[in-house]
């Protein structure tokens, strides 16, 4: 019997043994892991451009093989310290602007032109004109409040009836922001690699998908899908809007 028991003192001793054995490997193996991963990371830190904190846009460029004019982009930092490219909000504003007016794919030219020269410069809700009647139409017979378009294309409230959507419309209408707002199912950007305008048919891509929109700190634009085969309901359009200008 005593045998026995020394025997499995033993066993018991040798499994302790071998497991703290794998334990200390294992947790050897992962801290070797993390000095290589931080090893591995302060090299590309000190050999990299874009982690360099005086690289320029050509430098970026370059590392990210980007095409577009230089004019186009701008430097921003992630949560790293790594450096990358975009597109500057006010450029693709522009030219998001341009192909709402000119309702097709503008080029660099032309969008500079059209935004110089017809872009509204006050705040508020202002529509694109080809889409006001639809919009003034639609707004009336879903609303309480009763609504007109001015003669500068500014939406204006005619007569006051308090309710959720009214109080959100209120509120840009005599705010600090601006919105625009037209209908086309096609947005138009700038893309990030190329430096090429391009355009997205998301209303084609995505038939339920209502609308499609950016912004530019103060200023937003909103696309609402053209529905022409009435598969949604106007109703649906129009409170995603009413939620986006809420969210916004």
């Amino acid at each position: 019997m005593k045998k026995i028991i020394i025997e499995i003192i033993l066993i018991i001793l040798v499994i302790g043994f071998i497991i703290f054995e794998i334990t200390y490997l294992l947790k050897k193996r992962s801290q070797m892991t993390e000095t290589t991963i931080e090893l591995d990371l302060n090299n590309l830190q000190s050999e990299s451009v874009m982690y360099d904190e005086d690289a320029t846009i050509d430098d970026l460029k370059e590392e990210y093989k980007m095409e577009g004019n230089s004019d186009l982009y701008e430097i921003q930092t992630e949560y790293d310290g790594r450096k990358v490219l975009v597109i500057k909000a006010s450029e693709d504003f522009k030219v998001a602007f341009a192909g709402l007016i000119k309702k097709s794919k503008p080029t660099f030219e032309e969008s500079s032109q059209i935004y110089n020269e017809q872009y509204p410069k006050e705040n508020g809700i202002w529509i694109e004109p080809e889409s006001r009647e639809k919009i003034l139409n639609d707004l009336n017979s879903i609303l309480k409040s009763k609504y007109e378009i001015s003669d500068n294309g500014y939406l204006k409230i005619v007569e006051y009836v308090e309710s959720e959507n009214d109080m959100i419309l209120n509120q840009i209408i005599n705010g600090e922001k601006q919105c625009i707002i037209g209908i086309c199912g096609t947005m138009y950007y700038i893309d990030a690699i190329t430096g090429e305008i391009f355009d997205n048919p998301y209303e084609e891509l995505d038939k339920y998908q209502t609308y499609s929109y950016l912004t530019d700190e103060n200023k937003m634009i909103i696309y609402l899908a053209e529905n022409n085969d009435n598969h949604l309901d106007k109703k649906e359009i129009y409170e995603s809007l009413f939620r986006i200008l809420k969210e916004d």
